[in-house]
């Protein structure tokens, strides 16, 4: 493991210069703009490069700093390194998630609908292999869910919502479409669990008082 505490660095991702103040098997520490930030050993070794005293000093210099340095002066020099090291750390969750953030949705919506139904009258079909899942309550369909990496999806009864929920909804099939379940919302982010929970509630509360298809 190279000593690299007090070397001047080099960010390729944002053309920021910096100091390593920590360090250990895991992870380095560089201040940047005054702003200490860690990052992993394998996102330093990727994004930052020694530099030599002289090659700091002469990048200090006007005419020789490229216009993306020049950009990124006129940011806030601590939000720009935030944003760079929030894209590579999501980057990195990403790729150990081949799921993303729609398995995350799809678990948020499914644990909403076993606490909101009464016992004995859900049924919920699991299907891994398309990411499906089909909700049923007092034996009769009421959601149909997927997820992908960056959605979720579900499709409810058009009867089963209230007027809002119709029209929060991102699209609405035609009855030709051939299947009572038409109306879609498309979730991507977890914040949206409120309106998971009203068209839920919307949902069972239709099974429960109502069996028209």
């Amino acid at each position: 493991m190279k000593d690299l505490l007090g070397k001047k660095v080099y960010c390729k991702r944002n053309g920021s210069y910096g100091v390593v103040t920590q360090e250990d098997s895991m992870t380095v520490v560089v201040e940047i703009g005054g702003v200490p930030k860690q990052v992993t050993r394998a996102t330093f070794n990727r994004w930052y490069s020694v530099v030599s005293e002289e090659t700091a000093e002469e990048s200090k210099k006007p005419e020789a700093e490229p216009e993306t340095l020049k950009a990124s002066k006129r940011a806030s020099p601590k939000k720009d390194v935030e944003s760079v090291e929030a894209s590579v750390e999501a980057a990195e969750k990403e790729s150990a998630n081949p799921y993303g953030i729609g398995l995350a949705l799809r678990d948020k919506f499914l644990s909403l609908v076993k606490e909101m139904a009464e016992e004995g009258h859900l049924d919920i079909t699991v299907n891994d292999k398309n990411r499906t899942d089909i909700v049923k309550y007092n034996g009769r369909n009421v959601f149909e869910c997927s997820y992908a990496k960056k959605r979720f999806n579900v499709l409810c009864h058009p009867k089963s919502l209230t007027p809002d929920n119709m029209k929060r909804a991102t699209k609405i099939y035609p009855k030709e479409w051939g299947w009572s379940l038409r109306v879609k919302f498309v979730f991507t982010e977890l914040t949206q669990w409120p309106l998971m929970k009203t068209i839920i509630a919307d949902g069972l509360f239709y099974r429960q008082y109502f069996q028209s298809k």
